[in-house]
């Protein structure tokens, strides 16, 4: 599960949050899948300094709704269904079997 929190407005989001950046009404704190859609997938050939070649990121949309960005070391596609992980306070993904 991914902590993260939500407001009555519909806006969620993976951050814990007291007040709605939308809204600006309370937050609740939910814990949302950690199964998503790969939404876009890329490649970095050239990262930046201290990232390992290639760097491979994935946007990520969480079944309820978050999106997110995740590290990935395997090659993805778009409509793909992963598990994201976190990893030393990275969220990292990777395909469902």
């Amino acid at each position: 599960m991914i902590n993260g929190s939500e407001c009555r407005c519909g806006f969620r989001t993976i951050s814990i949050r007291p007040s709605c950046p939308i809204c600006g009404k309370m937050m609740v704190q939910k814990e949302f899948p950690d199964e998503g859609r790969v939404l876009s997938y890329t490649r970095l050939q050239v990262p930046p300094e201290g990232f390992n070649v290639p760097l491979d990121l994935a946007m990520i949309e969480l079944q309820e709704g978050p999106k997110l960005v995740c590290w990935t070391e395997s090659e993805l596609e778009i409509g793909q269904m992963v598990e994201v992980y976190l990893d030393q306070n990275m969220f990292k993904c990777k395909p469902l079997s």
